[in-house]
């Protein structure tokens, strides 16, 4: 697995304030709520997705990894990537020991440091609310 720094692509970045608010997040690692909330949510993903291919999934805005991990338990694609604006939720990420997690990275907030067409899935989970326009 690779661990990768903020990616610095683009002008665009979260706000300092969201960076700021996000950032110690979470430190207290893994949460209960987080993990029996990706059980209903991985139960959809797999009902909308599980026909389409889904060898290579990325989840951009993670948190705290419960629904890499809910996918990776269930076999649920054989690569997954992650991109947080946290530094915080990537460790706590890490300290899963994802067996499919492939790649977790830091990234700008706008700018997908990964190539077109990559993955044949990528799951926002309650994301777009968090977003600044």
């Amino acid at each position: 697995m690779t661990v990768s720094g903020a990616n610095e692509i683009g002008e665009l970045s979260v706000s300092d304030r969201l960076k700021d608010n996000y950032e110690h997040y979470y430190e207290e690692g893994e949460s209960e709520w987080r993990w029996l909330s990706s059980v209903a949510k991985v139960k959809n993903i797999l009902a909308l997705c599980d026909r389409y291919p889904h060898k290579s999934i990325l989840e951009v805005g993670s948190g705290d990894g419960s629904i890499l991990q809910r996918m990776s338990d269930l076999g649920f694609g054989e690569r997954l990537d992650s991109l947080e604006i946290s530094r915080s939720a990537v460790e706590t990420i890490l300290h899963r020991n994802i067996g499919s997690l492939v790649d977790c990275r830091l990234f700008n907030g706008y700018d997908i440091p990964y190539e077109d067409n990559q993955f044949d899935l990528v799951i926002l989970s309650h994301v777009v609310e968090h977003l600044e326009f």
